[in-house]
C-alpha cells in the first residue's frame, strides 16, 4: 500500500469562475424548464437514437432527473478534484506526486464543469423538443459537447499514465 503524499489545492479565480459557470448553467436550465412548465405536454421525449430521433417518451417530471444526475456528478468530480490522492496510482513517488495530483485535479475540474454544460444543454433541448413537438435533438451540438467532455478526460488520463510509466522506466 502506498503512502499518501501531502497535497494542497489552491483554487484560482479561474477555477472558481468555471465552477460558477457550470453550476449556473444547470440552475438556468432548471429555471428555463420551470418557466415553460405549463407549455410542456405530459409526455416529453427522454431518450434519443444516435441519429437524434426520439426513441422513447416519459413524464415531464422525468426532466428533473437531469439536474439530479448533474448534482451527483458534480459532487463526484468535486470530490476527485479536491482529493486527487485517492486515485489508484501505480507509480507514485515524491517527485511526480505533485504533478500527478495537479493533473488529475485539473482533469476532474474540467470534466465536472463541461459535464454540467452538457447536461444543461440536454435539459433545455428536451424542453424545446417537447414544446415544439419535434422528435429530434441536434446531435451535432450534443455530440460536440460530449466530445469536449471526453477529449480532456482522455488527454489527461493518457498524460498521467505516461508520466507514471516514465517513472517506472527510470
Amino acid at each position: 500500500m502506498q503512502k499518501n503524499i501531502e497535497f494542497t489545492l489552491h483554487k484560482t479565480w479561474r477555477r472558481h469562475a468555471f465552477d460558477l459557470i457550470g453550476l449556473s448553467s444547470v440552475a438556468l436550465a432548471i429555471v428555463y424548464t420551470l418557466i415553460h412548465w405549463s407549455q410542456l405536454p405530459e409526455a416529453v421525449p427522454i431518450h434519443f437514437k444516435a441519429i437524434g430521433q426520439t426513441e422513447s417518451y416519459g413524464s415531464r417530471y422525468a426532466l428533473f432527473l437531469i439536474p439530479t444526475i448533474a448534482a451527483a456528478l458534480y459532487a463526484f468530480f468535486h470530490n476527485i478534484e479536491k482529493r486527487p490522492y485517492l486515485h489508484n496510482y501505480f507509480a507514485l513517488t515524491d517527485r511526480i506526486a505533485p504533478t500527478l495530483y495537479k493533473t488529475r485535479s485539473l482533469l476532474a475540474h474540467i470534466v465536472k464543469n463541461l459535464t454540467m454544460l452538457l447536461l444543461s444543454y440536454a435539459m433545455v433541448s428536451l424542453v424545446e423538443s417537447a414544446m415544439h413537438g419535434t422528435s429530434s435533438l441536434n446531435m451535432w451540438v450534443f455530440g460536440s459537447l460530449l466530445g469536449f467532455v471526453l477529449l480532456p478526460a482522455v488527454i489527461g488520463y493518457v498524460y498521467s499514465v505516461l508520466l507514471q510509466l516514465n517513472v517506472l522506466q527510470r
